[in-house]
């Protein structure tokens, strides 16, 4: 576990914190992530901008079924091969 992936981890955790928490019902997600997706945040890389609500979803999900670790970011199994033509 690296300090930069933790630092995503806990971004996500910190922004989903009412729905970790239960805080939100469950029928009230879906309008709490629309909302969320329309407040701007600041990345861990600086960035200042709106999360997707596709984006809150699926981080989301991945909380609810894997837990703080599941919000870490994985190297691309492909990473450093090059790249294949599809079609030629």
């Amino acid at each position: 576990m690296n300090k930069e992936a933790e630092k995503w981890a806990i971004f996500w955790c910190d922004l989903l914190k009412p729905l970790i928490f239960g805080e939100i019902e469950a029928e009230a997600t879906n309008r709490f992530l629309k909302q969320l997706a329309q407040k701007e945040a600041l990345f861990p890389d600086g960035r200042i901008a709106k999360p997707s609500v596709a984006t809150l979803r699926r981080k989301f999900n991945r909380y609810r079924h894997g837990g703080f670790d599941a919000l870490f970011r994985h190297a691309r199994s492909d990473r450093g091969k090059p790249a294949t033509l599809a079609r030629r």
